[in-house]
């Protein structure tokens, strides 16, 4: 993949790195580079390289192919996965797929313009912004769950786009040769950010946090804290330059490699630890992070996991997500700090939905000068938790 400010408190901890806990496999699947991972409760899907999407079914004791309406699935790499309520996206090379029935099989979105080798998704509320690396075609948006696409390529001078992520209202777009662009506008137009003292690279990851910016690149990792004016190159500790995953959890940023692991940094990348205890492969190929768990997908050894709490430090003290909202009233914007993945709904008085968004980050900020003056409710459900709160528009 990055913020009323009624404050969001999570109750956590962190304590430090430990050292006595273990990544464990996940059995599978198996013999795949794992490009790509989704969790839906129980359900565990992996895009692989030439062979197609696979799922578990029951928390990674078995694995099957779910390739049923994806076109010629073993000549594609599945690059890219990613949940809306109960639909299931997967970008690949040969085109862009929709399943509704937990893979039980796919629908193709490859409607004209053609939305082809989507490597990255945004989610936000009923907007979907999905990033294609064939040459010209930039981003794709559909505002109708997939079934339309247009292309949102106003100011993006390199159409060759392979990374994505929302920051609050800003969405940024990372692309081959050292391309990084934003844009505060739904991508209907795009601004470049300085990259002229970054070396030719092509930017896979993007973590955005306050000022911070850090890319994952196949140099390392770059960081910039002036909105990136200035950028300098921060990678001591990490032992294989070749970034191939990058999140974020609060203050602690997590990076992937081929051939090092899994590393994470609590000080934007000045320096780097090492978390692979039991890790018997260090060519890792994708990570997320889902409901309190890192998982690592792997070149040809199935897909592991590890509990954040365990990496980390950071302990859920209450499971309780003890919603506070800062400032109340609020005029312009909230502010809101959640777990990852965390579904947001704004609902009027009444009950009507006025926002639906899934946060893919911990802060983030929410505008709300397009509401009318009143009392609204802020509802947010996180790791089977359902919180809500009050709060008023002036």
């Amino acid at each position: 993949m990055k913020k009323l400010t009624y404050t969001l408190i999570l109750l956590c901890i962190f304590s430090g790195v430990k050292v006595n806990a273990q990544w464990q496999s996940m059995n599978g699947p198996n013999g795949s580079v794992v490009l790509s991972i989704a969790v839906k409760g129980s359900n565990i899907f992996a895009g692989t390289e030439s062979n197609g999407i696979f799922l578990s079914s029951n928390n990674g004791v078995s694995w099957n192919a779910v390739n049923n309406g994806i076109w010629n699935p073993t000549s594609y790499n599945v690059d890219a996965l990613a949940i809306k309520d109960s639909c299931i996206f997967a970008g690949t090379q040969g085109g862009l797929y929709l399943s509704n029935n937990d893979g039980g099989n796919w629908i193709s979105l490859n409607t004209s313009p053609f939305v082809t080798d989507v490597r990255a998704f945004v989610i936000n509320g009923n907007n979907i912004f999905a990033g294609s690396a064939n040459g010209g075609k930039g981003v794709y948006f559909s505002s109708d769950n997939g079934n339309s696409w247009t292309t949102k390529n106003i100011g993006l001078t390199n159409q060759t786009v392979i990374s994505l992520i929302m920051s609050g209202s800003n969405l940024y777009a990372g692309s081959y040769n050292a391309g990084l662009y934003f844009s505060n506008n739904n991508a209907n137009s795009w601004t470049t950010i300085n990259t002229t003292d970054l070396p030719a690279i092509d930017i896979f990851f993007i973590v955005v946090n306050s000022n911070n910016i850090l890319l994952g690149t196949t140099n390392g990792i770059f960081f910039s804290n002036d909105n990136g004016t200035n950028w300098i190159s921060v990678n001591s500790g990490i032992t294989n330059p070749v970034i191939s995953g990058m999140l974020n959890v609060g203050n602690t940023i997590f990076v992937s490699t081929y051939g090092g692991g899994v590393f994470l940094s609590t000080n934007n990348g000045s320096n780097w630890t090492a978390v692979n205890a039991g890790l018997t492969n260090l060519t890792i190929t994708s990570l997320i992070i889902y409901n309190g768990y890192l998982y690592a997908g792997t070149n040809g050894n199935g897909i592991w996991k590890r509990a954040l709490s365990d990496i980390t430090g950071i302990k859920e003290l209450d499971k309780s997500l003890s919603i506070t909202v800062y400032p109340n009233p609020a005029s312009s914007k909230i502010s809101l700090t959640t777990p990852i993945n965390t579904l947001i709904e704004i609902l009027n008085i009444q009950g009507q939905e006025m926002l639906h968004q899934r946060l893919q980050q911990e802060k983030t900020d929410i505008d709300i000068s397009g509401l009318l003056k009143g009392i609204y409710i802020v509802k947010l459900k996180a790791n089977e938790k359902v919180e809500t709160i009050k709060f008023i528009k002036n």
